[in-house]
């Protein structure tokens, strides 16, 4: 079970982010090698940073599990250093704050911004977020925008990663995203990295060893070479 510790919140607000938290868990329990949270909330708004979601998010990301999250739709003031709307406008979303997790914004067809699409400094990429097609609850097919269903692309193209190349690690995959995205040498608040190019991440990734999966050998060097004062692995 997670802890109820909650920043500025309310008590049904705490056991929401739990709820979260224990569905995290679950997944991890069960073998997930991706964990899209199509979700988020902020102290704004009544919820925000919690304990238990960010420890069953770190628990998640030591086990091997890529984590990704939206980003959030409040849109709000192109400049994050700007003060958040009295309606949570542009707020720090939860849980794609948290270190390690994957934070995606909308983009439009040309590339830009979505004007709901949250900007701040937890943006690593972004993916198609206006008219996406999806299908609902009854099984009919609709057209929706959001910072939602483009983390659910970007959640798609880890998986697809990780089905070609097992074991690498939740900053590999990170790492494979960010570096091919349109514009990964300019990162910038509103879209992080750029917009993802699927082929060209999948192929970065095939070009990486998975982290751990090899440990290299070194001549010993003597006692003096593991001291507190001259320690070093090479």
């Amino acid at each position: 079970m997670c802890s109820s510790d909650l920043v500025h919140t309310s008590a049904a607000n705490i056991a929401d982010s739990c709820k979260i938290a224990s569905g995290i868990e679950y997944a991890a329990e069960h073998g997930a090698k991706v964990i899209n949270l199509s979700l988020g909330d902020s102290e704004a708004k009544g919820s925000g940073y919690a304990s238990c979601q960010a420890k069953a998010v770190e628990q998640a990301l030591a086990n091997g599990i890529t984590v990704v999250a939206s980003a959030g739709n409040d849109g709000g003031p192109v400049d994050p250093a700007e003060p958040e709307g009295e309606n949570g406008g542009n707020a720090e979303s939860f849980p794609a704050a948290y270190t390690g997790v994957i934070g995606v914004a909308a983009v439009t067809p040309s590339g830009t911004r979505a004007s709901f699409s949250n900007v701040h400094s937890y943006v690593d990429v972004a993916a198609p977020g206006t008219d996406v097609p999806v299908i609902g609850q009854e099984g009919t097919t609709e057209d929706v925008d959001g910072t939602s269903p483009a983390a659910a692309v970007v959640s798609g193209v880890a998986a697809l990663i990780l089905s070609k190349v097992p074991g690498l690690a939740p900053w590999q995959v990170a790492e494979a995203l960010e570096s091919t995205a349109s514009h990964s040498s300019s990162w910038d608040p509103e879209t992080g990295d750029g917009e993802i190019n699927a082929a060209a991440a999948l192929a970065a990734a095939e070009k990486m060893t998975p982290a751990g999966r090899t440990v290299s050998t070194v001549p010993y060097r003597g006692a003096g070479y593991f001291s507190a004062s001259g320690a070093g692995f090479s």
